[in-house]
This record gives structure tokens, C-alpha cells and sequence, in this order.
């Protein structure tokens, strides 16, 4: 393997060598995104989201020094090397996830992969006064405000019931009132009541 690389950089010449050697700086830069991004639990959705928008920046940037060069030396061809060329085409392969999201598509479904940061939106949710196992509880299926932060959690910030009634959370403080989908927490409301909340992943109509 080693001699197949250093076969392929002795037919490099130096302008190439630099080129594809300035080519892997947004790897790295995904590389230290993802260290990040799994250091504080951040949607791996999301992290493969900003690394294509990290080779979408890299693709416009080799796009405008293409155009400078072109007009400084008033011509297209043969400005470039076949490794500015090979790069430019993985950036803009790499880069496509991230065009959607920049023509403005997201969406409030909880997990999609386009989901939108920050939005408020009303799902189902499972609640009861009593945790899953316990022998005398009782769950109730209700619609609730659901609202996602840029701390990529969900927060609870009501709970409706069928008579006009509502728990009120949101003056709570944030650990009391983060949501995992399909997974039971305990959120605590404006009224010091402990509720064994699960988020469903099923939008109100």
C-alpha cells in the first residue's frame, strides 16, 4: 500500500502534490466535527448534514479560484490539473446532501433526516403519573406542544386534554422537560407534578 502511494505521488508534479494535499483539509475538518458532534451528543443526521455543507463551501471556494485564474490568465483550458478536477467533483459528490437544506426544505417530523433545528409542532404523547412496571399505573394518549432547540432536544412545553384542560411546563428548567422519542422520561410541571411522559413519533392532525 505504501509503495502504490508513493507511486502515485512520483507521477504528481509539485502544483498537483499541493493541490491534492490542500484537498483533504475538509476531512479533517468533518473529522474534528464528528469528534465534536459524538462528544456532546449531537443527532448523527445533523452531523452528516454539516459535514456535506463543509464540502459545499470547499466546492464553491475551487469554483471561484477556477474563475479568478480563468480571467487572469484569459482562458479556460488547461489551467487547471485532472487533480483539481478529480477533487472538485468528489466536493460537489460529497456536497449534494446539503443542497436540499440550502434551498430552505426542512420539515418538523421528528427523526427525518431534513428535520428542522428549532420548530414547534404537536405530537402524541404517552403520559402517565406512574413510571413503566408499575403495577397500578395508568397511561393516557394526549396531544402536547413539542417544541426542538438548538440543544438538538425535544422540550414539552404542554400536554391538552379532551375536556380544554392543560399541564403547563414551560416554566420549568430544561432538564425538567426534555423529551427522547419512544423513550420514557420524567418531566416535572409548572406545578411541581411528576409526569412519566413517552414522545411518539405521530404528528397531530
Amino acid at each position: 500500500m505504501k509503495d502504490l502511494f508513493n507511486g502515485i505521488l512520483d507521477k504528481l508534479n509539485d502544483d498537483e502534490r499541493f493541490e491534492a494535499g490542500a484537498a483533504l483539509t475538509p476531512f479533517v475538518l468533518c473529522l474534528i466535527l464528528f469528534w465534536y458532534g459524538i462528544e456532546f451528543d449531537i443527532p448523527i443526521r445533523s452531523l452528516v448534514l454539516d459535514s456535506s455543507a463543509i464540502f459545499f463551501g470547499s466546492f464553491i471556494l475551487c469554483c471561484i479560484d477556477y474563475i479568478i485564474e480563468a480571467i487572469r490568465k484569459r482562458r479556460l483550458k488547461k489551467i487547471k490539473s485532472k487533480v483539481f478536477f478529480i477533487v472538485i467533483l468528489i466536493y460537489f459528490a460529497l456536497s449534494i446532501l446539503y443542497i436540499p437544506r440550502l434551498l430552505g426544505y426542512k420539515t418538523m417530523q421528528i427523526g427525518d433526516f431534513y428535520e428542522a433545528e428549532e420548530y414547534k409542532a404537536k405530537y402524541y404523547v404517552i403520559m402517565s403519573r406512574d413510571p413503566d412496571g408499575s403495577a397500578i399505573r395508568k397511561e393516557y394518549k394526549l396531544p402536547a406542544e413539542i417544541e426542538r432547540r438548538t440543544d438538538y432536544l425535544y422540550h414539552i412545553n404542554y400536554i391538552f386534554f379532551s375536556n380544554g384542560g392543560y399541564l403547563n411546563f414551560t416554566d420549568r428548567d430544561d432538564e425538567d422537560t426534555v423529551l427522547s422519542p419512544d423513550k420514557e422520561t420524567r418531566c416535572i410541571d409548572n406545578k411541581d407534578e411528576y409526569y412519566y411522559i413517552t414522545l411518539t413519533k405521530e404528528k397531530c392532525k
